[in-house]
């Protein structure tokens, strides 16, 4: 009789440590998920804001008109320079598209950002952008919607990833402002 309550107090206590290895292992698979999310928003952050650090910070280039910010939108800009350092002067114009155009992903909140350089096709920037902001700023740091006044581009981005995992898209964050030399003369 003894030997099968051993037996039993063996199964049990086997079993509890069973389901803590389970439920250990399984809290570390969701950490590992999210973790995994959060590094997939820093990537687009990172690649969006890398590619257009390169543009803005040309805005004014090579460009003898004044204003050389043609639009300024809270999302959208347009603006003269001279990208390839070439002597002709691009048109490059920033903007939001609608959720619509990102129906293909998971999240229903992100949305493309398009580049378009001239009269070239706009190409969709950036994956799982879910905040864009652009803010402008004259040369006391006010922010102004005058384009002749503009020495400085405030960018708001929030990205997320396009798949979730349970509910959670993870997310990346930057505030940045940009002043362009070229814009400040």
């Amino acid at each position: 009789m003894n030997t099968a309550i051993d037996y039993i107090g063996a199964m049990l206590i086997g079993g509890i440590v069973l389901l803590s290895l389970l439920a250990a292992t399984q809290f570390q698979s969701g950490q590992q998920a999210r973790s995994t999310l959060e590094t997939i928003s820093q990537d687009h952050l990172n690649y969006f804001y890398e590619m257009f650090n390169f543009d803005i910070t040309k805005a004014g280039y090579n460009v003898s008109s004044d204003p050389a910010i043609l639009e300024a939108d809270s999302n959208a800009i347009t603006f003269l320079a001279d990208l390839e350092d070439d002597g002709i002067v691009d048109t490059v114009r920033y903007y939001v598209g609608t959720i619509d155009d990102y129906s293909w992903t998971d999240n229903p909140d992100d949305f493309p950002v398009y580049r378009q350089v001239n009269s070239e096709d706009p190409v969709s920037w950036g994956t799982g952008i879910t905040v864009f902001r652009l803010h402008y700023y004259d040369g006391d740091g006010v922010e102004t919607s005058t384009l002749a006044d503009i020495k400085g581009i405030g960018l708001e981005i929030l990205t997320q990833s396009p798949q979730a995992y349970e509910g959670d898209y993870g997310g990346a964050y930057a505030s940045v402002t940009f002043y362009p030399m070229n814009l400040n003369l």
